[in-house]
């Protein structure tokens, strides 16, 4: 299960500070053999959506259940439920062509189906944005790895496609134009059914320093919501690190913690 953002020992991603980014869940490995197909993994009941900085000396099996979860290395598959009257079918696998041996996470659907989607190469752990058309069947086309304007760099993620196609929101990690380490990039379409860009939307939704990710507008296309750590210069204050003054941080947005921000989605079309 190496590399899934809800397991709290996974492969660092190469950001950086996972253990505080990345929301977690309290896990074991339990090695019966040499190789990964005999190993088992165990969660904490309970202990999902947490983060720790270290982990507490009390977790033992007689103060927590364990949870045995079924999992295959590296991979995460796209999912999906049908409303139902007031509730929701069973969830089903979507199989292939969208779901293979690689990992695919993070999908965006427009109006008419077509679906983008993240998907990590299963050897290099490097994400790239994948974009299907919806069949007149249902079913969806072989996905297509988008072009460079997309994909400008090995480390692009949680893509967020607006549901006309009228641009896509691309997390970008690793660019020269960055003003951190991962900013929102913005492609716009290029008239011949791909994209151009990218473009980065700037200093009032990117930061320094910063980890920016997982972006989605509001129903209207009014407001672009979106998710930043904007770490602060002095984080203590007047107060100085005091045991006040670091709970206070752990509920804080704005200090590195990872919290939803929000903006005028006019800064979309300025970023062009």
């Amino acid at each position: 299960a190496t590399g899934f953002a809800n397991l709290a020992y996974h492969t660092d991603c190469g950001f950086g500070a996972c253990h505080v980014t990345c929301p977690c869940a309290l896990v074991g490995i339990q090695v019966d053999a040499a190789g990964p197909s005999s190993s088992q993994l165990v969660m904490m009941a309970g202990s999902w959506g947490k983060a720790y900085h270290n982990v507490p000396g009390d977790i033992t099996p007689e103060r927590y259940p364990l949870v045995a979860l079924e999992t295959e290395p590296g991979d995460a598959d796209i999912w999906v439920m049908e409303r139902a009257g007031r509730g929701w079918t069973e969830p089903r696998n979507l199989g292939a062509p969208i779901c293979s041996d690689s990992a695919e996470y993070f999908p965006s659907t427009t109006r008419d189906g077509t679906l983008y989607f993240t998907r990590e190469d299963a050897e290099t752990r490097s994400g790239g944005i994948y974009r299907s058309r919806r069949l007149p069947d249902g079913g969806y086309a072989e996905p297509e790895r988008l072009g460079e304007a997309v994909n400008s760099t090995p480390n692009v993620f949680n893509a967020f496609v607006d549901p006309d196609e009228r641009f896509l929101i691309v997390p970008t990690f690793g660019r020269d134009d960055s003003l951190g380490r991962t900013d929102y990039y913005v492609c716009f379409p290029d008239g011949e059914g791909g994209w151009e860009g990218p473009h980065n939307l700037g200093p009032r939704v990117n930061s320094p320093g910063g980890l920016e990710y997982s972006a989605s507008l509001s129903p209207d296309g009014r407001v672009l919501f979106f998710m930043a750590t904007r770490p602060r210069s002095a984080p203590f204050g007047d107060e100085g690190m005091t045991a006040r003054s670091l709970h206070q941080l752990q509920a804080e947005p704005g200090v590195s913690n990872p919290a939803i921000w929000w903006i005028d989605a006019g800064v979309i079309d300025a970023a062009r």
